[in-house]
C-alpha cells in the first residue's frame, strides 16, 4: 500500500447495524489495513455505549472521558486476506497513544496488549488538540496510526493558551488582570515565579477538564465560563482568564463572575476579599504566611490608621530584607492612589507585590511594586505618613513547600 492510500473507519451507533457510519482517513504505508475500527465512549451501563461519529472527516473525542477501541477487521496487503478480529484468533494487538506535551516533549504511553484498548486522557497536558492512536498487530512490524482531535472544556484555542503559559516561565510578570482580579493575580504571580511547573499544569488541566483540585484547593467554576470567546474577556490573555476567572467564580457564593452582558472583566463579582488571598496562598500554593498585619475588611474605607510610622518603617524594611532572600514574597493591599502613574483600577483597594529598589530617607520611602495595570512595575514614592494611611494589609509569604 502506498503513501496517501485510504481506509474506511467504521462503527455502529449503539451497536445497531442500521446506523453504521463510515469516514475516510489517510494512513502511512503499512503491510496491513485496519478496514473496520470501532471507537466507543463508555457512558456506563445505565446509558449505554456511544459510538463516536466522525466530524468533518475526523474523529473527535472529549478530554477526560473514557474510550474503548476495537479493531473489527483488517486486511493483509500482501496476501489480500481479510481477517476478522475474534477472541480466538490468536493475534495480539499492541496499543499506545502519542501526543506532544506543553513542554515540547513527545509523550508515548506504555504499550498495552489486548483485543481492545481502553484509554482516558487525564493530566496529560497536551500542547494542542492532536492525538495519535496507534496499533500494531502481532506478525507485523508496522504501526497503524489514526489521528484523533481532542475537545477541551474551555473553548479558547489550546495552542495559544500553551504558548501563553510557557511564556510565563521566564516572565511570570506577564500574568496580568486589567480588571478587579488583583487579589487572585498576586498569589498566581508568586506561584508561577517559584513553582512554574505546578502553576502551568494547573492552568492546562483546568482548560482541559473545566475543574481541578490542586493541593488543598478545588477550582470548579460554573460552565458559563467555558463558552466565552476571546472577544469577551477584554485585555486578558486566555491563560490568565482560565485560571483567575475560574478561581474567582469558584469562590463566589451568590454572584457568578463573567455571567452578565456587561464588560465581563470588570464586574463586581471579581472583587477579592482578604480571606480569599490567604486561602490561595496557603491551600492552593501551599505556602506559609510568616508575617501579617492590617485590616480584615473589604468594601469600606477604614476610619482609623492601622499602625504607627515606626511600624510602617519596620514593615518596609522587613519586606526589603525578605526580598533579598528569594524564597520570600511580600504582598500588600494598598489604595491605588499610592502608585505613581496610577493604573485605571476600580475599586481603589489593590493588591501588589513588593519588588525591591528601596530608597528611603527620614520621612519618605520609594520602592517598586508589581501590579497589573497598563505596566507591570510601578513605584510607591511617598511620605511614611501617607503610606501608612493607604496601606491596608501586609503579608509575608515563604514560597517553599
Amino acid at each position: 500500500m502506498s503513501q496517501g492510500d485510504t481506509l474506511k473507519v467504521s462503527g455502529l451507533i449503539n451497536n445497531n447495524p442500521k446506523t453504521k457510519h463510515n469516514t475516510t482517513v489517510t494512513i502511512s504505508p503499512v503491510n496491513f489495513i485496519v478496514s473496520e475500527l470501532q471507537i466507543k465512549q463508555d457512558r456506563s451501563f445505565l446509558i449505554g455505549d456511544k459510538i463516536i461519529e466522525p466530524v468533518n472527516g475526523q474523529i473527535e473525542i472529549e478530554y477526560g472521558e473514557e474510550y474503548i477501541v476495537n479493531v473489527l477487521k483488517y486486511t493483509d496487503t500482501y496476501s489480500k486476506n481479510v481477517y476478522i478480529n475474534k477472541e480466538d484468533s490468536g493475534r495480539e494487538f499492541h496499543w499506545h497513544l502519542e501526543y506532544q506535551k506543553y513542554d515540547k516533549t513527545t509523550e508515548r504511553t506504555d504499550p498495552k496488549i489486548g483485543k481492545s484498548f481502553n484509554f482516558k486522557l487525564e493530566k496529560d497536558y497536551l500542547a494542542d488538540n492532536n492525538l495519535k492512536l496507534c496499533v500494531r498487530i502481532s506478525h507485523y512490524d508496522d504501526i497503524y496510526t489514526l489521528e484523533l482531535k481532542v475537545k477541551f472544556k474551555f473553548e479558547f484555542d489550546r495552542k495559544t493558551l500553551v504558548t501563553e503559559v510557557n511564556n510565563r516561565e521566564k516572565n511570570p510578570e506577564l500574568i496580568r488582570q486589567p480588571g478587579p482580579l488583583c487579589g487572585i493575580a498576586a498569589p498566581c504571580y508568586i506561584w508561577a515565579k517559584h513553582h512554574f511547573e505546578e502553576y502551568a499544569e494547573t492552568v492546562l488541566e483546568l482548560h482541559a477538564m473545566g475543574k481541578i483540585k490542586v493541593n488543598d484547593f478545588t477550582i470548579d467554576p460554573d460552565s458559563h465560563l467555558y463558552k466565552l470567546k476571546t472577544s469577551k474577556i477584554g485585555n486578558y490573555k486566555s491563560a490568565d482568564w482560565v485560571l483567575m476567572a475560574s478561581i474567582r467564580d469558584s469562590e463566589n457564593t451568590f454572584i457568578d463572575y463573567g455571567d452578565t452582558d456587561d464588560d465581563l472583566p470588570t464586574n463586581i463579582a471579581g472583587v477579592t476579599p482578604m480571606s480569599t488571598v490567604k486561602k490561595l496562598v496557603e491551600k492552593m500554593c501551599k505556602y506559609s504566611i510568616i508575617e501579617e498585619d492590617g485590616w480584615q475588611g473589604l468594601f469600606n474605607k477604614v476610619p482609623v490608621v492601622r499602625w504607627s510610622i515606626d511600624k510602617t518603617k519596620k514593615y518596609i524594611n522587613n519586606m526589603d530584607d525578605y526580598y533579598i532572600n528569594n524564597k520570600y514574597e511580600s504582598l500588600m493591599m494598598i489604595d491605588s492612589d499610592l502608585i505613581d502613574d496610577e493604573p485605571n483600577i476600580s475599586p481603589d483597594y489593590h493588591w501588589v507585590v513588593y519588588e525591591g529598589n528601596l530608597v528611603k530617607s527620614d520621612d519618605r520611602a520609594k520602592f517598586d511594586v508589581y501590579s497589573w495595570g497598563s505596566n507591570t512595575t510601578y513605584k510607591v514614592d511617598d511620605s511614611y505618613e501617607r503610606i501608612r494611611r493607604n496601606w491596608y494589609q501586609y503579608l509575608v509569604v515563604k514560597c517553599e513547600k
